[in-house]
């Protein structure tokens, strides 16, 4: 059988034509990959994704707020001052046990003991008046606090019970700093305001004290007193600086009962220090030096030494 005509081939087909890509593109993975949960599209090129910004939560030292300084936190410690006139007939010594504990973020309750001890011909003791209060401390920027507080004393200081000499001499040795503290038949009323800052190594601090003492028992005197003094200090851990402070004593003219201070409406003092101040304890030594009369001038009519020391409690 003769053969058939042979069949011409299919004509050739031009392959499909692809799209056009934009530049940079490239072609996903397969199917089962993109299935697959791990995997993610490579980012285009040239972008990054914008970066992620987190604020810190404001640091927290313990239950202290960050950056306060060291000596406004939580205490436990002993004042001394110790005062003996220029010739060597009369000395005594104030002892102020001291307590400063945290109750809540920045606010403390404050407890003051006051002890004395007075040598003349005798030796004599007297307790104080305790005082009990608060403060708070606030920070008003960066490297500045302001604190604020108040408290009432517990009249535990007799007149009809004790020498005048003992609580009289304890008045001494701060230069009537504090002196409600050693003053008879009296509730205390005291208020007190103080800031603190810091540039470099350089502290200045102030502080104001008002205090109105109620009489009882047989005092039927009111005095005020208005504490105030400012102390430059430089150094941190090892730090020394000088204080300066003033106590008027508007209504000391007749004060209630025997007085170092009686007739005397102001006293300055100055007190050049030395200081520790670590975490966990602080030491302070200084040397009191009573300005002008009725106390000084200083080195001639009298002088005392300072001593403070406790260990903190946050």
């Amino acid at each position: 059988m003769p053969p058939g005509p042979m069949m011409p081939p299919p004509p050739m087909q031009a392959p499909p034509m692809q799209p056009q890509q934009p530049p940079g593109w490239q072609a996903g993975p397969p199917v089962w990959q993109q299935a697959s949960p791990s995997w993610t599209p490579p980012p285009a090129q040239g972008w990054a994704p914008p970066p992620v910004v987190v604020t810190p939560p404001t640091p927290v030292v313990g239950d202290v707020p960050a950056g306060m300084p060291l000596d406004l936190r939580g205490a436990i410690g002993l004042d001394t001052a110790s005062f003996t006139d220029s010739g060597d007939a009369f000395s005594a010594v104030a002892i102020r046990v001291l307590a400063s504990v945290p109750i809540a973020r920045g606010a403390y309750l404050d407890v003051r003991l006051p002890l004395g001890f007075t040598t003349d011909k005798t030796t004599n003791a007297v307790l104080g008046n305790a005082i009990v209060g608060m403060h708070g401390a606030l920070a008003i920027g960066a490297t500045t606090w302001l604190t604020i507080g108040g408290g009432f004393g517990l009249p535990l200081l007799s007149g009809g019970t004790q020498r005048e000499n003992a609580f009289g001499g304890a008045q001494v040795p701060n230069a009537f700093w504090n002196i409600h503290e050693y003053m008879p038949s009296i509730v205390p009323l005291e208020a007190r305001v103080g800031i603190e800052g810091e540039a470099g190594p350089v502290t200045i601090r102030g502080e104001i004290a008002p205090v109105i003492t109620i009489p009882i028992a047989g005092n039927d005197q009111v005095e005020v007193v208005i504490m105030h003094a400012v102390e430059a200090q430089v150094g941190h851990t090892f730090a020394g600086g000088l204080r300066l402070q003033g106590v008027a004593l508007p209504t000391f003219k007749d004060v209630y009962r025997g007085s170092f201070a009686e007739g005397d409406l102001y006293q300055a003092a100055m007190e050049p220090f030395f200081l520790v101040q670590q975490p966990r304890y602080f030491f302070r030594a200084g040397m009191m030096l009573p300005l002008d009369k009725r106390l000084g001038p200083p080195l001639v009519g009298s002088f005392g030494f300072r001593l403070g020391f406790g260990v903190r409690l946050e």
